[in-house]
């Protein structure tokens, strides 16, 4: 099922909690905005308010069946809305209905829209409605109900998006929400967590582990069941015979006769006395990833020191609800055989030394009457932490030869930057959503520092493939800096990659060109950070096997802005030069760029701050570019 936020609900409840929506006049919808044809809006006002069923408090409609199966709701809930106090009532009775578990609820609003159309001089207003069945639409936010508590966040949620629409409608003239008539509220209630892992009905075929099909929360007592009421060949005692018993044995250890408000077993609290009351050891069973691999095992053992009585129970939880099932044959189970003293040691079933192992165990356990004795065992000799050390091999090879002296830093290397263009797509994504562009590298710059010169190259988008050229050159540096970068003493281990160095580039200019980093003659064998986020990359070429270690510069220091960098890292001062950014985009740069003459002053005119370049620096401009053959 799809995911909630949470934290998404707050920050809209914030945005909106000092504006929130007041309903200034009553009607029998919501009025958002004043219509400006009374009459149109009255018919369809009607129209929309008669598809409610007031007999099944429901409406007809058809759902997408190539929704994914565990995204479609479980039970939808319909009224009309004439005020925010209907919202309210309408929660808190789906609340009573649904809250026997968790469930997840998402809500849409049935609209009516105006659209204002211009014919010459004449204004055309016509109305819709739109009905509310759509469950995924991107800006309900779902919530996870478990308490009144979160009943009442998603009080003041569905208030924020009011608020929200009322926003919109203020900045739209052409087509804007007038009024809310209905809501649709969706539940998706959770699966019992069994029926998610397939590997449990091969245990349940061989009755390893035995599953009472009940919809209270009774799992833990009809489990339990299985010890007050064993089977027999004779006798195999019916689901609704387990849950009577589970019933019984409930009002016996919580002194309290069952009712459907009961919200389950709390191990936290009901534990201690139930083992003490039925003289009985509690042994709990999970499933999930343990040694990187989904299994079956021991979790937690509750002791009763006057009883040799088990009970095994399997404890299923998918985040939300939990259920509880009998195990009637844990080595089965877990594949682990436990010790019969202890209940903690286990052996694997596959060791064809089992019994060997059980045999000395079992002695030791007797000496210690079921406990385990933990004995720390020093190492011979101390190890200190000193990861700065242990992790540079070419340091700690010197370190241990006592030649510290000689280390030296990564002296030369390589950096690049990227020039781009805004290519705009005005593209639609879902109802709220509209990318208007992006961008796309047109250029990119290196500049190789190695032994006997610092040089650079440049290639742009009027060469095919510009950006795998580029890197096919890259290589090509990297094979002398590498070679420069050596220690004299070949017998000192080194790391040959060789640093691509970008300032503040993990965010933007690496997802420029990630894609080009892995193709048929290089790969990426190494990426810190997230799919966002890459604060390091390196790439191999799979003929020269010359590694490129890819760096974000601003990771390792402060926060600061690229003319600081230079300024208290490179102790020098930074000087730019003048391109017309705003001049050059995806349609004209091939032919622009081609130019010959300067570009003309008002090519530099900066329209998003509204400044123009001054006469002073476009002349230092012509000065710079009579230097260059072409713009």
């Amino acid at each position: 099922m799809f995911k909630t936020n949470e934290k998404k609900i707050d920050e809209i409840h914030q945005k909106y909690i000092n504006k929130p929506f007041l309903q200034t006049q009553e009607s029998n919808v919501l009025i958002i905005c004043d219509a400006a044809d009374e009459i149109k809006f009255n018919v369809i006002k009607n129209k929309a308010l008669q598809r409610h069923d007031e007999r099944t408090s429901t409406l007809t409609f058809s759902v997408n069946n190539n929704i994914d199966p565990r995204e479609k709701p479980t039970k939808p809930y319909y009224r009309n809305l004439a005020n925010l106090n209907q919202i309210d009532s309408f929660l808190d009775q789906i609340y009573r209905q649904e809250q026997r578990s968790a469930f997840k609820i998402r809500a849409n609003f049935g609209t009516i829209i105006q659209t204002s159309e211009y014919d010459g001089n004449e204004q055309k207003i016509s109305y819709k409605y739109i009905l509310p069945v759509d469950p995924n639409i991107e800006r309900r936010v779902p919530l996870i109900i478990k308490s009144q508590e979160n009943i009442q966040s998603y009080k003041h949620n569905l208030r924020d998006v009011i608020a929200n629409m009322l926003e919109r409608t203020q900045e739209d003239t052409h087509k804007k929400i007038v009024a809310i008539f209905s809501i649709m509220i969706w539940i998706y209630r959770f699966s019992l967590a069994d029926a998610a892992i397939p590997s449990l009905q091969k245990h349940i075929k061989r009755r390893e582990v035995y599953y009472v099909e009940c919809k209270q929360n009774l799992c833990f007592f009809t489990a339990y069941s299985f010890i007050t009421m064993p089977n027999f060949k004779e006798k195999r005692w019916k689901d609704c015979s387990r849950i009577a018993e589970g019933k019984r044995i409930s009002k016996r250890t919580c002194r309290k006769k069952f009712d459907d408000l009961y919200y389950g077993f709390n191990f936290a609290t009901d534990i201690d006395e139930f083992i003490e009351k039925e003289q009985i050891n509690v042994h709990v069973c999970t499933y999930g990833d343990k040694y990187q691999s989904p299994s079956y095992y021991a979790i937690h053992h509750y002791k009763c020191d006057t009883s040799d009585r088990d009970f095994n129970v399997l404890l299923i939880n998918n985040g939300v609800n939990v259920h509880i099932l009998y195990v009637s044959d844990v080595q089965a189970l877990t594949g682990y055989r436990y010790c019969d003293i202890c209940k903690l040691q286990a052996f694997k079933t596959s060791n064809p030394n089992i019994n060997r192992d059980m045999k000395r165990h079992m002695e030791k356990c007797k000496k210690n009457n079921g406990k385990i004795v933990k004995k720390v065992i020093l190492e011979k000799f101390a190890r200190p932490f000193v990861p700065h050390i242990l992790n540079n091999i070419t340091y700690r090879y010197l370190f241990v030869n006592d030649r510290e002296i000689e280390f030296k830093p990564t002296e030369y290397y390589t950096n690049y930057d990227i020039e781009t263009v805004e290519k705009l797509i005005l593209q639609n994504y879902g109802e709220d959503q509209t990318v208007i562009s992006y961008l796309i590298p047109y250029c990119i710059a290196q500049t190789v520092k190695n032994k006997s010169s610092i040089h650079s190259f440049c290639y742009d988008i009027r060469q095919a493939d510009f950006l795998d050229q580029w890197l096919d050159q890259v290589f090509e540096e990297a094979k002398q800096i590498k070679k420069d970068n050596k220690y004299e003493d070949e017998s000192i281990p080194q790391r040959f990659e060789v640093p691509v160095i970008k300032f503040n580039s993990a965010k933007f200019d690496v997802s420029l060109v990630f894609k080009n980093l892995k193709s048929k003659n290089w790969r990426i064998i190494k990426h810190i950070g997230s799919g966002t986020v890459a604060k390091q990359i390196i790439v191999k070429h799979k003929d020269t096997h010359i590694q490129l270690r890819f760096i974000d510069a601003l990771i390792y220091c402060t926060k600061m802005t690229l003319k600081k960098f230079f300024r208290d890292i490179g102790g020098g001062t930074m000087t730019k030069g003048r391109f017309p950014y705003e001049y050059i985009n995806i349609d004209n740069n091939a032919t622009e760029l081609d130019k010959q003459e300067p570009f003309p002053r008002e090519a530099f005119d900066n329209k998003l701050k509204n400044k123009s370049i001054s006469e002073v620096k476009y002349q230092e401009y012509l000065v710079e570019t009579a230097k260059l053959t072409t713009r």
